[in-house]
């Protein structure tokens, strides 16, 4: 058995983050003392914490993870190609974000006026319009009436 300092070192994670999947049972310790509440993990357990850090690089959740863990029969394939789905549309995003601001630094870097730069791509006509009426009728009735 592996005590927790050392499982935490070779997991490369804090004891309170092993203490807190122990509380929420995504991650047992394997023993616990009687006596000084020390945690033990089987070596076995390594495959099911570099699952957990895995799945977390990911984007899942602690409940996602658990979700998964206590269904073994399932190979979570259609969750797995959601999340790919979800992280290429982040990248996507992100690629438009950066690109926005890689003209905003070009710009400023060239003191030119950010104003103009971001208006320039628009026309903005004034236009005045002529006040019209608008009449509304308003009535009680009951959900069974809608």
């Amino acid at each position: 058995m592996i005590p927790i300092g050392k499982f935490s070192r070779i997991c490369q994670v804090s004891v309170k983050t092993l203490r807190l999947y122990d509380q929420i049972g995504i991650l047992k310790s394997a023993y616990i003392d009687a006596n000084s509440s020390y945690r033990y993990y089987e070596p076995d357990q390594l495959d099911t914490m570099i699952f957990i850090q895995r799945y977390k690089r990911f984007g899942f959740s602690l409940e996602e993870i658990k979700s998964m863990l206590e269904d073994v029969n399932s190979n979570h394939i259609e969750k797995l190609i959601e999340r790919k789905t979800a992280l290429i549309q982040q990248k996507t995003d992100l690629e438009a974000t950066i690109s926005k601001l890689r003209i905003l630094i070009e710009c400023i870097e060239r003191k030119e006026n950010m104003i103009e730069n971001i208006l320039g791509n628009y026309e903005i006509n004034i236009v005045e319009k002529q006040p019209i009426s608008i009449y509304g009728l308003r009535q009680e009735m009951s959900v069974a009436d809608f």
